[in-house]
Order: structure tokens, then sequence, then C-alpha cells
């Protein structure tokens, strides 16, 4: 991916031209040229036109090799200029030495942008699994991920995009600086093995380098949508979690035509990898949240199932316990009342003894008057027959 070192060692003659006459680099490669490429090269060639502070990088040189000529030593910050045109930010460090009679100057170069980048990818991974570890949601750990990406490369615009849990379609995960129609546009898309750089990127989990929108095949059902907006360039990444393939793509865009420099390819495949830890994170809770919910409505529904049988239990014996009061009841009134009816009448005796009173009344009167006498009848009244009725 990245062929260039960081560190290298030049071998320069210390004449006005100061011209290259050595590398040291090992077998890579130096702002993008090969060793043997830059012998005889002006050290100037290697610059960009003007220094951050706006002198012409050629005469900033004879400045700086005239003080080695007294120091002996020197460090300073530097610019150099990569094949591909790219400006990064280097520290020098010249020493002065002498070969075979002939003085030279070794220029020892560190690559300060690429140890600059690698530092900051790794604050950036250090801050966002911090936002992960303790439950912010996905989409400002998304946005502040494409923040810090755009932040490091001028121009730059980044895009997250989420694969759908049915594997076929996309969906909007994160794009701040992007124009809200485009975003919009790609909502609900499927993917395939044209569907862009995004779609095809996760169609066929593989990085897919777009230099021209306008002219590339696989943007032939898109370019309409991102050329209006002044897209001409975009280069996406898949994004994978663990144990489960593709889940989205992290992906760059440019306003102008242009291929990746190593240093994108490696922000692009940090930035892809970081996404997914944090994409992977939320499913994982959000599938944990709907697992806890199933549960507390099991819960609850059981809840209640269980306080309805306790009441239909509740119910049912008081049913019974009322069965059983009625019953007893009924059986004391049934027993009370067979009782009454088979024991002996109370005035069956007085009853039984009238006929013979009332004889021996009768035949005792009979004795009282004379013979041949009146008398009025003494026939039992209307009382006394009814009392003797009632008592029998």
């Amino acid at each position: 991916m990245d062929d260039m070192t960081h560190v290298a060692i030049l071998l320069v003659k210390a004449t006005p031209e100061l011209p290259i006459v050595g590398t040291a680099s090992g077998r890579a490669k130096v702002l993008g040229y090969d060793p043997q490429a830059l012998c005889g090269m002006p050290l100037a060639l290697l610059c960009p036109l003007r220094q951050p502070d706006g002198r012409l990088s050629g005469d900033t040189l004879a400045d700086v090799f005239a003080q080695l000529q007294h120091s002996g030593s020197l460090s300073l910050p530097w610019r150099l200029q990569t094949r591909d045109g790219e400006t990064r930010a280097h520290e020098l460090h010249l020493t002065l030495t002498e070969r075979d009679g002939e003085p030279q100057v070794a220029v020892c170069m560190v690559d300060m942008s690429r140890m600059q980048f690698a530092e900051v990818l790794n604050q950036a991974k250090n801050e966002l699994l911090e936002m992960v570890a303790t439950g912010q949601p996905l989409q400002p750990v998304l946005d502040r991920l494409t923040a810090l990406i755009e932040s490091q490369f001028e121009g730059l615009y980044c895009t997250v995009l989420l694969l759908d849990l049915d594997g076929r379609h996309v969906r909007l995960g994160a794009g701040p600086r992007m124009p809200a129609a485009y975003m919009q546009a790609l909502d609900g898309a499927e993917i395939g093995p044209t569907a862009g750089s995004c779609g095809t990127a996760m169609f066929d989990d593989r990085l897919v380098i777009v230099d021209d929108i306008a002219t590339h095949p696989l943007w032939v059902p898109y370019k309409d949508l991102a050329l209006p907006h002044g897209l001409k360039a975009c280069w996406s990444a898949p994004i994978h979690a663990a144990n489960h393939g593709v889940i989205g793509s992290f992906a760059m865009y440019y306003r102008e035509v242009r291929r990746p420099s190593a240093a994108e390819l490696a922000a692009l495949h940090a930035a892809s990898h970081l996404a997914g830890i944090a994409i992977d994170q939320a499913r994982r809770d959000e599938e944990r949240r709907r697992t806890a919910q199933w549960l507390e409505e099991q819960v609850h529904k059981r809840t209640a199932e269980l306080l309805a049988a306790q009441d239909e239990l509740v119910n049912s014996r008081k049913l019974a316990a009322l069965g059983q009061l009625l019953a007893g009841i009924a059986h004391e009134m049934n027993t009370r009342w067979a009782t009454r009816c088979s024991a002996p009448a109370p005035c069956a005796p007085a009853a039984a003894a009238l006929p013979r009173a009332w004889a021996a009344a009768r035949r005792s009167s009979a004795r009282s008057w004379p013979t041949g006498s009146r008398r009025r009848s003494r026939a039992p009244s209307w009382w006394s027959r009814t009392w003797t009725a009632r008592c029998a």
C-alpha cells in the first residue's frame, strides 16, 4: 500500500546546485522516487516552490547551507514534495561531512507528516473507542470519525453508509459535510456489481477506487446524482464486523479527478476499521436492548396471567366456601323440620281425655236432674269441637 519510507538519508554535494550523490533508504522509495533515480538530481527539485513562510525553496536552501558551513550541523522543519506533487512536512537534520576530500552534506529526512498522521489516527482511535465504551449513540461517533479524517486532507469529504440487515440495501450512516439531497438519494439504494463505489465495495467486499466518476463504468447508474454536486472522485472501502461480514462502507470524495495517495489509503483503511468497531458495538447494544425489552414484555405477560389465575382461584374458593355454607344451612333446616314433624303433638293427651271427661259430666248431670224434668241439651259447644279436632 505505502512503499515510501518515513526516514531516509541523502548525500548531497556541497556545491551551489546541491546535487544528490547517494541515498540510504533500503528498498523503499524516497518521496515516490526510486533511489537510483535521485542520483544527480538537485535537492531543490524535491521541494515545493515555496516554503510555508512564503520564501522560495531554492533561496532558503542556499541560506541554510551557508549557515551549515559555520555550524557544522543543523536541524530545521522543512517541506518536501513527493513525485505525485503532495507536499509533506519533514524535519531535516543536516551534518557537514567529507568524502574523498570532497565536502558533502548528509541530509537525514524524517517524514513528520506521516508520524503526525499516525499520531492523529491513534488519538482518533482512542477517542472513538472511549465514545463507544461509554455508550455514545452511533450517529455522533460516526460524525466524529468523518470529521477527524476530513481534517487531515484538504478538500476531502467522507461518508459512512450502513448495509441493511437484509444484506441488499443501503442505509445512511454519516456524512455531515456531504450534500443532503445526495445523501437522501442514496438511502435505500440496492448494492450490486455496478452500484457506484460504495455499493460495489459492499457487494464485492473489496476496495474500490474511482478517480473519475464521470467516465467510470461503476458510476453509470449514479453519476447523475454525484456530478451536479461537484463530486468527481470517490474511493470506498468495505466495513467489516467481527464474524458478521460486510456491514457498510467508508468513502472518500473529492471535487477533482484524482487517485488516492498512500496516506489517504492508510486513512481509508484505518477509518473503515474504526467504523466497523463502532457499528458492530452499536448493533450488539441494540440486540441486547431488544432482547431485554422482549424479556420484560414476557415477564409482564406472565405476571398478568398469574394474577388472573390467582383471582380465578380465589373466586373459585369463595364460591366453594359459600356452597358449603349454604349446604350446611340447608342440612340444619331439614334436620330441624324432620324432627318437628316426627315429634307427637303436645295437645294429643288432652284431646284424648276430653271425650271421657264429657261423658262423665253427662252422667253426673243426669243424676242431678229428676226424672221427667226438662233440661237443656248439653251437646258439645263449637269451641270444644274445634279444640278437639285440632288436638286430634
